[in-house]
C-alpha cells in the first residue's frame, strides 16, 4: 500500500507560490511568517512520500488565498496553480460526513474533512495548529509546517 501525504490548503499555498518563485513567498500576504527553508522543507516531506492528494474543500481554500498578492505575482501563481490541479488527485469526503465529526463545530468543514481522510491512514501535513492537534488528538498521522504557535 502506498504511503500518501494530504495537503491541507496552507500547505497548497506555500507549495504553489515556492514553486512559482520562491521570492514571493515572504511577500505574500497569507504566508506572513513563512520563509524560503520552510518551502524547502515542505518540499523534502513531500519527497518523501509515493503520492500527494487533495480534497475539493482544501484547492478552493487555497484558491481564495493565492489571490493576496498584486499581479503579475498573481497571474504566474494560478498559471501554476492551475497546472498543480491537473497533476494532483482528489480525494472527495462528503460534507455530510465530515460536518459529522465531533471537531466540526471547533475547526469547520474543510478541517473536519482533512481528518476523515486521515481516518484512513492518509498522513496530514497542514499548516494550522487547529487541525494538527485535532488530528493528534483523535490518533491520526499528522505533521504541522508553522512557524510558531
Amino acid at each position: 500500500m502506498p504511503d500518501i501525504i494530504a495537503l491541507d490548503s496552507g500547505v497548497i499555498v506555500l507549495l504553489i507560490v515556492g514553486l512559482t518563485n520562491p521570492n514571493l513567498i515572504e511577500r505574500h500576504k497569507r504566508l506572513q511568517g513563512y520563509t524560503i527553508n520552510d518551502f524547502k522543507l515542505l518540499l523534502s516531506i513531500i519527497e518523501n512520500y509515493d503520492e500527494a492528494v487533495v480534497i475539493p474543500n482544501a484547492l478552493t481554500e487555497a484558491g481564495n488565498f493565492l489571490k493576496h498578492i498584486a499581479e503579475p505575482a498573481r497571474s504566474h501563481i494560478f498559471v501554476r496553480f492551475h497546472a498543480f490541479i491537473q497533476n494532483i488527485r482528489e480525494i472527495y469526503i462528503e460534507s455530510r460526513t465530515a460536518s459529522a465529526r465531533p471537531e466540526f463545530v471547533r475547526i469547520g468543514l474543510t478541517d473536519s474533512a482533512e481528518l476523515e481522510l486521515a481516518r484512513s491512514n492518509i498522513f496530514i501535513l497542514v499548516t494550522g495548529g487547529p487541525l494538527y492537534r485535532a488530528a493528534l488528538d483523535a490518533g491520526y498521522r499528522a505533521g504541522a509546517i508553522a512557524e510558531s504557535w
